[in-house]
């Protein structure tokens, strides 16, 4: 499992870049585009040209690294035709990192970014001019196809014209791009009678479109679907769809994770389109479209399924705390989820490869971005076996911002509170169970959750049927993968579901669960184990590699242990003593 070096082309970074969709923010206040713009240091229109993925230099981050040719700019001091704009995640090797909702930028792209510079981050191993990071883009681009401004936080806003005059009143880029293609009337012997069923859960279920004029066969004709609610997939993408039938009169394909919009059947180029709207109520996120492959959650933590840590400002708040406790009984109790709190607090920063799954506020230089309520992310591994590659979770965080007076408790949002941390936590959670956005007003993966028009249904305190149905369906899919190498097994189901500590199943009581990190992590140097215990016991250390092959052991006393020089892999730590266990991964570059 070596990891591919530093500098290479991206991988496809997760289905925002890879399909187009999802790009709205996750878990949003609204924010007004004028404040937006008084927020950024440059607007321009651009387009991009090509990417790099790479480590931050404390090696805690993995991100993407865009180059954008600049075709017109409106505001800005800088002169060059060519810059770098970040986004957060991508892959290196078998590791990627995924941050749910985070603004991608698709591979050729072009649109208006309102960019400010990057303050206080710089990139292992390159040498870059100026790096720029998105205040709204390009889900707060033009649409060439449609003609429309899509706003920053997912609804149609104005058109591009309309855009330019009000906030730059200056000239149109639109002669220096290629032209807009034109919006292709429907075909009148294409005609789609009715959709089944709807509405669907994108990503995991078959839709039935019956009708007439398709063709006896596929050849190049093809479905697709609003992608982001205004823009649909391109051909390319949609060709790759699974169709599990096609004849003149019916076709029969798997949906993908996609938003709620008219379907269209294009058929030599031309396409019909559905009278009623597909309603898509939830999205199950997939690794990959064909075949369908899913991130998984797995017995990560040697007790059948996935630990949770809070900080300590969430912990040693009792309301907090307890807040969070309920949300975690209702998604165990729901989805049967293997999910388990621990009652030691953390010491963790913002660091998604320390080997612990953490519940935090952000804080200083891990500060959300303006009109993001929280972030949901994770790190995940791809293993190939016989063919076929298998991805699963194994760290994840969940960062919530101090911009928000928050209110802990149930119910509607009382007067001088302006955020209700479990219907935060409801929707990020949700992605956790791999459940993307979707633009139906009142569903919990709607990606606004504080303010409207969140505050008309976030009074809720349970998840909706969908969000059960789709979280289901991946905690189904992680208990009974078959899928055997890497040291990966399937999760648990679990025996009493309100018990979120999970102080009545698994570990005796008298156990303690150490907190295990490693620092950096992945490493590509000297390495330290790092170790919360709170005794100064005599401790043993183990190492295996991916095999499940013992690599190195030592007896070790204290906090800190340096790490062996070892190939570059993953390799699983287990630290253990009198009434003490801990694990925890650690991958070598």
């Amino acid at each position: 499992m070596k990891l591919a070096r530093i500098g290479i082309v991206c991988f496809l970074s997760f289905l925002a870049t890879k399909l187009g969709a999802q790009t709205s923010a996750c878990a949003l206040s609204p924010i007004a585009v004028e404040d937006r713009i008084s927020e950024s240091e440059e607007a321009v229109w651009a387009e991009e040209s090509g990417r790099l993925c790479t480590w931050d230099d404390q090696h805690k981050t993995l991100v993407t690294l865009h180059r954008m040719d600049i075709k017109h700019r409106w505001m800005g001091s800088s002169s060059a035709e060519q810059i770098w704009v970040l986004t957060e995640g991508g892959q290196l090797g078998s590791l990627g990192r995924t941050v749910f909702g985070a603004a991608q930028i698709n591979p050729g792209q072009q649109g208006v970014f309102l960019l400010k510079k990057v303050e206080g981050r710089t990139f292992e191993r390159q040498n870059l001019p100026l790096v720029y990071e998105l205040v709204c883009g390009p889900q707060g681009q033009f649409s060439l196809t449609e003609g429309e401004m899509i706003d920053c936080w997912g609804g149609v806003s104005e058109s591009f014209e309309a855009f330019q005059s009000q906030y730059f009143s200056q000239s149109s880029p639109m002669a220096s791009l290629s032209a807009a293609p034109s919006k292709v009337g429907s075909r009148a012997n294409a005609s789609i009678a009715s959709m089944s069923p709807n509405p669907i859960i994108g990503g995991m279920q078959t839709l039935t479109i019956e009708g007439s004029g398709f063709g006896a066969n596929q050849g190049n004709s093809y479905v697709s679907f609003a992608r982001d609610g205004v823009a649909y997939f391109d051909a390319n993408t949609a060709k790759g769809f699974v169709y599990k039938s096609w004849s003149d009169s019916k076709i029969e394909m798997e949906v993908p994770e996609t938003y709620s919009g008219k379907v269209r059947v294009y058929v030599n180029g031309i396409y019909g389109e559905s009278a009623d709207v597909l309603h898509v109520k939830a999205n199950v996120g997939t690794a990959t479209l064909n075949p369908r492959e899913y991130f998984h959650l797995w017995n990560l933590n040697e007790n059948g399924g996935h630990t949770w840590y809070m900080r300590r400002d969430l912990y040693n708040n009792a309301e907090a705390r307890a807040c969070i406790e309920g949300v975690f009984a209702e998604f165990r109790c729901k989805t049967g989820v293997n999910y388990t709190l621990t009652r030691q607090s953390t010491w963790v920063k913002s660091d998604l490869g320390d080997g612990v799954n953490a519940l935090m506020f952000d804080s200083v230089g891990y500060e959300l971005p303006n009109g993001v309520v929280a972030y949901y992310e994770q790190l995940w591994y791809s293993c190939i076996l016989g063919g076929r590659t298998f991805y699963y979770v194994v760290g994840q965080e969940l960062r919530i911002s101090k911009r928000f007076d928050y209110y802990y408790g149930k119910g509607s949002i009382p007067q001088g509170k302006n955020a209700k941390l479990s219907y935060v936590l409801f929707h990020e959670l949700g992605h956790s169970l791999q459940l993307g956005h979707v633009n139906e007003d009142g569903e919990s993966m709607h990606p606004v959750v504080q303010a409207l028009p969140a505050d008309n249904w976030n009074m809720r305190d349970t998840l909706t049927t969908f969000d059960v149905k789709a979280g289901r369906y991946l905690v189904q899919e992680s208990q009974q993968f078959d899928f055997r190498a890497c040291g990966v097994s399937p999760m648990s189901t679990i025996s009493n579901c309100a018990d979120v500590y999970g102080e009545n199943a698994g570990l005796s009581l008298s156990t303690t669960r150490l907190t295990l990190s490693v620092l950096p992590n992945p490493s590509h140097g000297r390495a330290q184990l790092m170790i919360n215990v709170d005794r100064p016991d005599a401790l043993e250390m183990s190492i295996v590699n991916a095999s499940g092959q013992q690599v190195y052991q030592a007896s070790l006393q204290g906090d800190q242990h340096s790490l062996p020089d070892l190939p570059s892999g993953l390799y699983f730590i287990s630290v253990s003593g009198q009434e003490l266990l801990g694990f925890t991964r650690w991958v070598v570059d």
